[in-house]
């Protein structure tokens, strides 16, 4: 097992940067998920780890030392891609120990290893089978089995689970969750979908346009988002925006005044002058009715309701005309057009620069 230290990490293609000076220590054993969306960079980034890109500038330790110049099978990293990159003449037998056949390894621990991570996989049965005769999951899970078998010190993920369907895709996630619990390895994830980052990681590294925008716990990023774009990207449906006017008054007392939902006193925050910002609230802090005295009241006309099961969202129409998403309890029952009394705690709010 082994940390990561990333130093400056830079990457360039010509004369464009893709990798802009990133920074992160990454602890012996955690399991790190890079989220962000198409072209921000993660994938680049987990490749100058693996050492199949050069890294332009910056230095790179894996446990201690530094590894810039040192070769991809030297680093003790075993890498998952998005396409399997499992051989199709070869038994799934063959496939999971190949790594280790190339490196002429006794065949009696080959066996063994192969065998032990397929019962940790749950795929004894599947061992004589070759590719063309697995499901898609099954053939990940090969993949995934390969990579153990080989013992590194790193596992890096290059989107494993985007080829599979809603229903495996869950399968599969449990899956390397136990898997990580089991080994205790250090495990780098890249993933576009958020969901898969919530429910995967220790820590959460949010890149966009090749920089970290905000690295840390996923609930710390969920209530606490560093900017607009984390908070945009974290969470699920998105949080809502409302423009509005910020001031302090000479006794310190802070609010904000929005056309959509009135004047807010705002208790958390210290600002000295005034300024138009974004307010940031989730759908999931808001509730219908007046609720009590410490919560904000604000009126809303209903829109589209849409019936998730456990859950119902409610697209909502301030009296600016601002749309605003409520994720209510399932069993509500509203009208569109009907126009009602909405709430939410003020401390729940988030402020943003515009």
């Amino acid at each position: 097992m082994a940390g990561l230290k990333l130093s400056g990490i830079r990457k360039s293609f010509g004369k464009v940067e893709v990798i802009k000076g990133i920074d992160l220590d990454i602890e012996d054993g955690e399991f790190v998920v890079f989220v962000g969306p198409s072209g921000c960079g993660k994938s680049t980034l987990l490749r100058l780890i693996a050492g199949l890109e050069d890294i332009t500038a910056g230095e790179l330790q894996i446990d201690g030392k530094v590894v810039n110049q040192v070769e991809p099978k030297e680093r003790g990293i075993a890498m998952v891609f998005q396409s399997y990159a499992i051989f199709p003449h070869m038994s799934v037998r063959e496939n999971m120990g190949f790594g280790l056949t190339i490196r002429r390894e006794n065949k009696a621990q080959i066996k063994e290893r192969v065998d032990e991570a397929a019962r940790m996989l749950q795929m004894e049965d599947l061992l004589d089978r070759r590719p063309d005769q697995l499901s898609g999951g099954q053939r990940q899970r090969v993949a995934i089995g390969r990579a153990v078998v080989r013992s590194p010190d790193v596992f890096l993920f290059d989107e494993p689970l985007s080829n599979l369907d809603a229903a495996l895709r869950m399968n599969t996630r449990m899956e390397i969750s136990e898997l990580h619990k089991r080994l205790g390895t250090t495990m780098i994830y890249v993933t576009h979908d958020q969901v898969e980052a919530m429910t995967l990681a220790d820590k959460i590294v949010v890149l966009k346009d090749g920089e970290v925008q905000q690295y840390g716990p996923p609930m710390d990023l969920y209530h606490y988002p560093a900017n607009r774009f984390v908070a945009e990207f974290i969470g699920s449906p998105p949080m809502n925006f409302l423009t509005a006017a910020v001031e302090q008054q000479a006794d310190g007392q802070v609010f904000a005044s929005a056309d959509s939902i009135g004047r807010v006193s705002l208790p958390e925050f210290n600002f000295v002058k005034p300024a138009t910002m974004h307010l940031g609230l989730r759908p999931q802090y808001i509730s219908l009715g007046e609720g009590p005295d410490s919560h904000h009241r604000f009126e809303a006309t209903v829109g589209v309701t849409e019936r998730l099961g456990s859950e119902t969202l409610i697209n909502l129409k301030a009296k600016d005309g601002t749309k605003v998403t409520a994720v209510l309890p399932e069993d509500v029952e509203l009208q569109a057009d009907q126009t009602v009394i909405f709430n939410f705690d003020v401390n729940k709010l988030r402020v943003f620069a515009i």
